[in-house]
């Protein structure tokens, strides 16, 4: 609590001096499902533009996300490798990953995560992180948060294309196909790469020789479309991937370890708005998911194929009951089904859940300061499990350029299916449920805005292996707690960020900090103009000491990358140097990272 302390003196310092620069757009965020102002958001939320996202040169999201503030991702390997997500500390199947709308949960994996490393970046508008546990809104998997992905509805005809190192070349266009007031938007991308050794090639004996390089394919399709219609409004979207990745274990080079993955998804959406009171929206969604992996071990080639799908309807009602009190409510039915063709999971299996839900949000104005309260619930009942009761409470308040908010919230995560009925599964798995609580102090007067949120978040009924039952079980609980700090500016034409992260994860089966849950991460980063057309970049990663398998502490490293962009409206060409100052470093114990690499970026309006 001391350092907690320093840390909101040190923040009050920093914010108190009346900064002067000129008039700023507020943030608007949607992923509490109202659009607000997010110095009135009763929750710690990120948010990515389209145009940081094309700055960072990044061709997946697993890779620009690796740079964010208050997100730790690593991947086993470079270029198109498994990555894990550990937002606030929760593994990698606490949060839950949407694209327009959609999940994306990999329903082959086997706790249910989500493949960021096969999501291109083509045509994002942007990316909302909302941190914390949302059960309320948002149902499973939403124990560390949720990640919205929104893509672009309405854009420019652009073709892209992408050279870099390690044989990296990237492929793109994107079509408006809109007539009169509808809107209709496909693109397709296609990357490719040789990449690098996943294993650590630096740690390949002489004998083996020269390690292997294990390269990708990425092939994303997108269709946006939607139309409006005396007072109807009609959302359909459709998305297909396809991937290919070589890979290696970690503990070393193999020849021949390849992984096909397939992704497909459709959904549609009707909204109308009858009153204030009545304005439902039907939500129907298909998402279908194949992996076909080739695993040598002694010499001998295993083939795993895993299917899985999910049909899911939705009901969600907006209810404006005056100026300040507003309800959302819904009503979700939802059933996934799995199987493997092999002797793991060797019958198709399902499970159903149906789940309804309320929150509502009420402001009081006391002159220029206001004071804003939620409050929810939902029940979700789930076959073969116990059924899930949740609720979420906060309450903000906003004087002058501050905002006090504090929020304490619930969630849970189902067993997967492959944990439940495999032959390493047990039916007597209990539901991971979590709570957490946060206190955040934001600040925003102009173009200068700054954050100091502390949060604790605790799951129990954790799910993990256990190698003396040889199956998975409930090990116990986990107690993550954690500093976040944000401060970013503009002056002048020049812009800046600075954040800090402070973790702490222990792991319930062993008493030590849990799995590559580093203890601190430092983010900095400059951005500025020069000429007319002319920008460019400078960030710099520091990742802390971190556990990983085996009881070794995998020491920090730091990073930096930069950027030099050129953008008249309808050329645009960003040259990315990564890693420029070449350090030799492991995100994940003996899994390789590039050495000083290059990536160059051309984008054109047609």
């Amino acid at each position: 609590m001391k350092a907690v302390f320093l840390l909101f003196i040190f923040f009050i310092q920093l914010t108190f001096p009346q900064l002067v620069f000129s008039s700023e757009e507020p943030i608007i965020v949607t992923s509490e499902r109202f659009k607000r102002d997010y110095s009135l958001s009763t929750s710690s939320i990120l948010k990515y533009s389209g145009e940081e996202i094309e700055k960072s040169g990044s061709t997946n999201v697993a890779d620009f996300l690796k740079g964010m503030a208050g997100i730790n991702l690593f991947t086993s390997g470079a270029f198109g490798k498994a990555s894990s997500l550990f937002l606030r500390g929760t593994s990698n199947r606490h949060t839950l990953i949407m694209v327009d709308g959609v999940r994306i949960t990999d329903l082959t994996a086997i706790g249910g995560g989500s493949r960021l490393e096969f999501l291109n970046t083509q045509n994002i508008e942007s990316i909302e992180v909302l941190k914390g546990s949302q059960g309320v809104l948002y149902g499973a998997e939403a124990i560390g948060g949720v990640i919205r992905i929104t893509t672009k509805k309405k854009t420019r005809n652009q073709v892209l294309a992408k050279v870099g190192s390690y044989k990296q070349r990237s492929l793109g266009a994107i079509t408006n196909l809109a007539r009169g007031k509808g809107q209709a938007v496909l693109s397709v991308s296609y990357d490719k790469a040789e990449g690098i050794s996943s294993f650590n090639q630096d740690k390949v004996s002489v004998a083996q020789g020269e390690a292997e390089k294990d390269g990708y394919e990425n092939l994303n399709l997108r269709l946006n479309v939607g139309q409006k219609h005396n007072g109807h409004a009609y959302k359909l979207n459709g998305r297909y991937q396809k991937s290919k990745s070589d890979f290696d274990s970690g503990t070393g080079d193999v020849l021949g370890n390849k992984s096909n993955y397939q992704a497909s998804s459709v959904s549609f959406s009707w909204l109308k708005s009858f009153s204030s009171l009545i304005n439902p929206n039907f939500l129907f969604e298909e998402r279908f998911v194949e992996t076909d992996s080739s695993v040598v071990s002694s010499n001998v080639n295993t083939q795993y194929v895993y299917e899985g799908s999910t049909s899911r309807a939705e009901i969600i009602n907006k209810a404006y009951l005056s100026e300040k009190l507003d309800l959302i409510s819904g009503l979700s039915f939802e059933k996934e089904k799995a199987k493997a063709l092999d002797t793991i999971l060797p019958v198709e299996k399902s499970r159903e859940r149906i789940s309804a839900y309320g929150h509502f949000r009420y402001d009081h104005s006391f002159g220029e300061n206001e004071l804003f309260a939620e409050a929810g619930g939902r029940y979700e009942n789930i076959q073969d499990v116990e059924d899930e009761g949740l609720y979420r409470l906060a309450l903000g308040f906003r004087k002058d350029a501050y905002t006090l908010k504090v929020n304490q919230s619930t969630g849970f995560k189902s067993p997967s299916l492959y944990q439940s009925f495999s032959s390493f599964g047990s039916l007597n798995l209990k539901v991971e449920k979590s709570k957490s609580r946060e206190i955040s102090l934001f600040y925003k007067r102009s173009k200068f805005q700054g954050e100091l949120t502390y949060f604790d978040i605790f799951y129990s009924n954790y799910i993990d292996f256990d190698a003396l039952l040889n199956r998975y079980a409930n090990l116990g609980a986990q107690n993550n707690k954690g500093i976040e700090l944000s401060a970013s500016s503009v002056w002048k034409d020049l812009s800046w960020s600075i954040n800090a992260n402070f973790l702490r994860a222990i792991d319930p089966t062993t008493g030590e900090y849990a799995l590559r849950r580093p203890r601190e991460k430092f983010t900095a980063s400059v951005d500025t103009p020069f000429g007319e057309k002319f920008n460019l970049g400078l960030q710099g990663v520091y990742i802390g000491s971190r556990q990983d398998t085996g009881h070794f502490r995998m020491p920090s490293y730091l990073k930096f990358d930069a950027f030099v962009g050129y953008n008249d409206n309808v050329t645009r060409v960003t040259l990315n140097l990564n890693n420029i100052l070449n350090r030799k470093y492991e995100e994940i114990k003996n899994f390789g990272t590039p050495n000083r690499n290059f990536l160059l970026s051309f984008e054109r309006t047609i």
